[in-house]
């Protein structure tokens, strides 16, 4: 057996495993287990959020001390770090040792890497996992010496995408089950639907019979409603909790 067909493999187990459990703290201890095998010692898991009053991110997972998260963000330590930065730049994994090989770091973005390094965060990897109607998701994992080779890095991907996903269900599910009723009237369902399928206020506003400005009025209860900064955010909240289908 190859090294490439090893890793492929261990990825498959990994999901065989995860599939059964729905509770977030048991996927992300099994999360944890197999980013180990890899050599990582601690792993994030998160959206990136962009609106106001945000403070960049939604965690869904994190083994990080939570002193050194808070400090983090305290200090807004995102818009320095490189390896968050490098998102600017491409959307394929790569790993911390692939930033510092693109481009020569200021002396504050090498501070922030630095900062890691009492809990063994001495290389990394980061894998976006791209949705075109929401936020950008990423699995974060970091470790003293993981392994960072090409074939370990497709496994980590495949890995993160359905950790992601486990995680993602088990936080949405129960909202879903614990909800009396659709969060959204019967005619914001339908505007966003369209707003889903890709239409503009004018074209919803000739489907429905409804003025532009009545859709948009629409648009943006709804908005309010799934505590959605933008359109796409909004429909994609909507997708998650059942409210539309696509």
């Amino acid at each position: 057996m190859t090294e490439t067909e090893s890793y492929g493999r261990r990825a498959i187990e990994f999901v065989e495993r995860v599939r059964g459990l729905s509770s977030p703290d048991e996927i992300a201890a099994m999360t944890q287990l197999e980013f180990a095998s890899f050599g990582f010692s601690n792993v994030s898991v998160f959206d990136l959020q962009h609106r106001p009053g945000s403070n960049g991110f939604h965690m869904l997972m994190n083994s990080r001390p939570q002193s050194y998260v808070e400090q983090y963000e305290e200090e807004n330590c995102a818009m320095r770090d490189p390896v968050l930065l490098e998102l600017r730049h491409t959307l394929k994994p790569y790993s911390w040792s692939d930033v510092k090989s693109r481009r020569k770091l200021s002396r504050d973005e090498q501070s922030v890497l630095e900062s890691g390094r009492e809990f063994d965060a001495v290389e990394g990897a980061v894998v976006p996992i791209v949705s075109t109607r929401g936020p950008i998701a990423v699995v974060a994992p970091c470790g003293r010496e993981p392994d960072i080779s090409p074939s370990a890095l497709a496994a980590i991907e495949l890995i993160s995408i359905y950790a992601n996903n486990a995680l993602q269900r088990a936080v949405v599910e129960p909202r879903r089950e614990n909800r009396t009723g659709k969060m959204l009237s019967p005619r914001e369902r339908e505007v966003l639907q369209w707003v889903a399928a890709g239409k503009t206020d004018d074209e919803i506003a000739e489907i429905l019979t409804l003025s532009a400005t009545t859709v948009a009025t629409h648009v943006n209860r709804a908005m309010q409603k799934l505590q959605a900064f933008r359109r796409p955010f909004a429909v994609a909240e909507a997708i998650r909790l059942g409210e539309i289908v696509i």
